[in-house]
């Protein structure tokens, strides 16, 4: 029979490599062990009278694992990170994370996913939203906000328990803790006269989680009917937990910055926001921006009427219908405009790297996106405790970010933009930097990753010819007679770059609506809903074996009331968007091989520092620059061949595309290296650079570098 022992600890020191442990509780057998580990005699100072320390916790520790416990915990990243800074190796345990099951049971299921609801302390009764396409105002996407379940503890034992937690006392204890990280004495002296409240507060959390846990089960059970199987779940609940440990791993190491590039940059947010603003004016007949008054020339506001024409000219010149358009809420008076927020803008198209001058669409994204960035790195109001980007920053100069694993419904990470570089702006990416002492940084990424998974999974035999020729987007070009059989990517470009909105837009599972405005940028010239379902039709005529896989995956759905991922992530019954029910095994595929490839990475040496879609980042020794990324090759190649053993074989290789940046490489070097595999040898291309700057973001970050340094603006005339 398994036996489970229930642990916690509290911490602070959040951005250190080490976090500075303060107590621990352990429950197993109706028994509650409570330690002090902040100051004792295995650390430094003097052990609390009537609490033992740090030793006797690790001791603990280790004769349960010895025993056969496996460790409950919610939010095992953050326990992982607390045997790190406690000196255990967090991977030879046995942890089950309730946390991600209860994120995982949540995944549409209605049943946890509204109704009776702890938002933010209170009690709550949530009804859920409407779908994304029904959501016409502000007011729809707030409600929709509203109804979103909270993740915290608190929130599972009542949703899961019916008890209701006193989250104040909870809020209390914690901002006490955390004020630590500040390193004042008279924080940390503050946070020590509460001892008692505290070992109080900690040992409170344990005494829910095996009853958590059952019920936990018991819902899984019925939720899979026939399909249950407990040995199954609980080795998929082992799986998700090692992949939260493995991430506690990564979040540690954290990942390097320029500081002092990074901190000019901060220091200059008001004048970059300007800059873009006048830039933005310079490509229009109207002036979005203008100065708030004579006195205050760089105080420039936002004209919304003058936008909102704007959006009224731009919709009518592409087609896009503005009653889709999202609308205020109107306010006092009633009056209902059009909405001036990112998400109205992106609704459209939306703008990841690039953003063609003169495009109004495109231009707005620019200002709303960068000022989203922008407010990471500065300082808050109103006496606000809202982590800010520096707060993620450790004395070493690494940032340490919440990686927010299973976040999303196909179970990929969403990791807090706040504190996580790679998540902003494509140019943005140039901070992430090696401190010069003989290391760099290696990336890769898999090419088209998504449209051979869906070539796997479905076994489209076109699909796959078309991944094998090395470029998809001019082999469907070819495969709907489009493009000449004996073109190349330079000699048909335009026509190629045609195809790729069509490609991509199938993936994501796009309207003929949606894509007519993808089309429409790529063109040129308006397209029409018409003339998009044309090109649908085409990609059915190509890829039959693909459209019929995923009709019959939506029959599976709607039958099974589940989609299971191939690592044991699920997605419920109650996903009335049936695009995602096509994207979903796709899109989780793909998090399923990343995860596979990061555990063969460390089980390999590999300074993992953190992912980003379908790419894994390394830290090495530049000496290692022609060893390191080969091995991470490998490992990409042989997560692939993990959950695709048989179909493998009649694939040449996984495509991959690597970076290698820092202060020792060469700018402008191209090289292959060679990797093996069990099945053969194959090449990795790499790009190498002394500063990380994606092509995607080139012209936005020759508009930012000049702030990379700091500026007497007082002295230029503009």
């Amino acid at each position: 029979m398994a036996k489970f022992a229930s642990i916690d600890f509290e911490f602070y020191d959040t951005a250190e490599e080490k976090l500075n442990v303060v107590c621990a509780s352990i429950k197993h057998d109706g028994q509650t062990h409570s330690y002090w580990t902040h100051l004792d005699p295995f650390y430094e100072g003097i052990a609390f009278a009537g609490h033992t320390g740090r030793g006797h916790a690790m001791s603990k520790i280790n004769e349960l694992h010895m025993a056969g416990y496996t460790f409950l915990a919610y939010a095992v990243s953050a326990e992982a990170s607390s045997f790190l800074s406690l000196g255990l190796a967090p991977l030879n345990f046995r942890w089950v994370d309730l946390y991600l099951e209860f994120r995982c049971l949540s995944n549409h299921n209605d049943n946890y996913a509204y109704g009776k609801q702890l938002i933010n302390g209170r009690k709550k009764f949530t009804v859920k939203p409407k779908p994304k396409w029904e959501r016409k105002t502000e007011s729809d996407e707030k409600k929709a906000d509203a109804s979103k379940q909270e993740y915290g503890m608190s929130s599972a034992v009542y949703k899961t328990l019916d008890i209701v937690i006193d989250t104040d006392f909870k809020k209390e204890i914690r901002d006490l803790i955390i004020a630590c990280n500040s390193g004042k004495q008279s924080d940390i002296d503050a946070m020590v006269a509460r001892k008692d409240d505290i070992m109080l507060y900690c040992a409170s959390d344990v005494a829910h989680l095996e009853p958590m846990f059952l019920k936990m089960v018991a819902e899984y059970k019925r939720l899979l009917g026939k399909h249950f199987n407990i040995s199954q779940l609980v080795a998929d609940m082992k799986v998700r937990a090692d992949y939260a440990v493995r991430t506690a791993i990564m979040e540690r190491l954290g990942y390097p910055i320029n500081v002092e590039r990074t901190r000019n940059f901060s220091d200059q947010v008001g004048n970059i926001i300007w800059n873009c603003q006048y830039g933005i004016n310079s490509q229009f007949d109207i002036d979005y921006f203008q100065a708030k008054s004579k006195n205050k020339p760089f105080e420039l506001s936002f004209k919304q009427a003058e936008a909102r024409q704007g959006i009224k000219d731009y919709c009518k010149s592409s087609g896009y219908k503005l009653n889709k358009w999202t609308l205020t809420d109107g306010g006092k008076s009633g009056k209902k405009d059009l909405s001036l927020s990112l998400k109205s803008f992106q609704k459209p198209i939306s703008y990841s790297h690039n953003y063609p001058r003169g495009n109004f669409l495109a231009q707005m994204q620019r200002y709303l996106k960068l000022k989203q960035g922008l407010n990471g790195f500065t300082a808050n109001k109103d006496g606000s405790k809202k982590k800010k980007f520096w707060d993620s920053v450790g004395s070493d100069g690494r940032v340490r970010p919440y990686m927010g694993i299973y976040s999303a419904q196909s179970a990929r990470s969403q990791p807090s933009a706040t504190s996580f570089i790679p998540l902003k702006s494509a140019w943005m990416r140039s901070f992430i930097e090696t401190s010069g002492d003989g290391r760099a940084i290696c990336g890769i990424d898999y090419a088209s990753q998504e449209f051979l998974l869906a070539a796997l999974l479905s076994g489209d035999k076109a699909m796959l010819r078309a991944y094998q020729s090395g470029d998809v987007y001019l082999a469907f070009g070819k495969d709907i007679k489009y493009i000449p059989p004996e073109a190349t990517k330079t000699s048909h470009k335009k026509e190629r770059d045609n195809c790729k909105p069509v490609v991509l837009g199938v993936q994501f599972d796009m309207s003929e609506y949606g894509l007519a405005i993808q089309l429409t940028e790529a063109f040129g010239r308006k397209v029409a809903p018409e003339e998009a379902l044309g090109w649908l039709n085409k990609h059915k005529k190509a890829y039959p074996v693909f459209w019929a896989w995923k009709e019959k995956l939506l029959r599976q759905y709607k039958r099974d009331g589940f989609i299971r991922l191939a690592d044991g992530w699920y997605m419920f019954g109650d996903n009335d968007n049936y695009r995602s029910v096509g994207n979903v095994p796709v899109q989780g595929f793909g998090s399923c091989i990343m995860r596979k490839a990061v555990q063969l990475a460390q089980q390999r040496g590999l300074d993992v520092i953190y992912t980003l879609h379908d790419a894994i980042y390394i830290e090495m020794d530049l000496e290692r620059k022609l060893d390191a990324p080969a091995i991470l090759a490998r490992c990409m190649d042989e997560a692939f061949r993990f959950y695709f053993p048989e179909e493998m074989r009649s694939i040449s290789t996984v495509r991959l595309d690597a970076d290698v940046w820092g202060t020792g490489c060469t700018d402008g070097k191209y090289y292959n290296l060679s990797y093996a595999t069990d099945f053969d040898t194959y090449m990795l291309g790499v790009k190498e650079q002394t500063t990380y700057i994606d092509d995607r973001g080139a012209d936005e970050y020759n508009k930012y570098k000049q702030y990379f340094t700091k500026t007497d603006y007082s002295a230029m005339e503009f």
